[in-house]
């Protein structure tokens, strides 16, 4: 994700005044304890505000389909809801995100335009559930291939995943 980070130019200037203050009257230790510990804080909080994707896994699709159920667990650490609002590979001319819905023992699937993911929250593309469809593979592709995908948030960088071609999906995606 995208983090705004203060220039060089302007953290040097402060490190400086801080510095020059401090050792203006004698302290210059503490001034130098004070600034590491500041970046520090800074960096750790880098570090929490990100997402992370785990699981990344691609259904085989029996020969002769076009279409395969892609799955992957994203976790939001970040302060804000990050919005998943679309998914590409060279491997396939187009990805939706799918949920399938059972109502009256029928299952159904229905286009999302877009994956909402609260701060502090994880988010999974499951079978049964929520799934990405890849739709008009452009290659062959069986178990053991990697898929190079890349999420698309409405802020922030793109992120790229690769994800696994597994052989045996549950039944309820067998038609992918």
């Amino acid at each position: 994700m995208h983090v705004s980070m203060p220039s060089e130019n302007s953290s040097r200037r402060r490190a400086n005044k801080m510095a020059q203050f401090h050792t203006h009257h004698g302290h210059q230790r503490p001034a130098a304890a004070l600034l590491l510990s500041s970046l520090c804080v800074w960096h750790a909080a880098l570090a929490q505000d990100d997402l992370r994707i785990s699981n990344a896994w691609i259904n085989e699709a029996p020969p002769g389909v076009n279409m395969m159920g892609g799955y992957l667990s994203i976790n939001n650490s970040t302060s804000h809801t990050a919005v998943l609002i679309g998914a590409t590979s060279p491997y396939f001319e187009k990805i939706e995100f799918h949920v399938t819905d059972i109502k009256d023992g029928v299952s159904a699937m229905r286009r999302q335009e877009s994956i909402s993911i609260p701060a502090g929250s994880d988010f999974s593309f499951a079978p049964g559930h929520y799934h990405l469809m890849l739709i008009n593979k452009t290659r062959m592709l069986a178990a053991g291939d990697t898929v190079p995908l890349t999420l698309h948030f409405a802020e922030g960088e793109p992120l790229q995943v690769k994800a696994e071609v597994r052989r045996g999906a549950s039944p309820s995606h067998q038609h992918h």
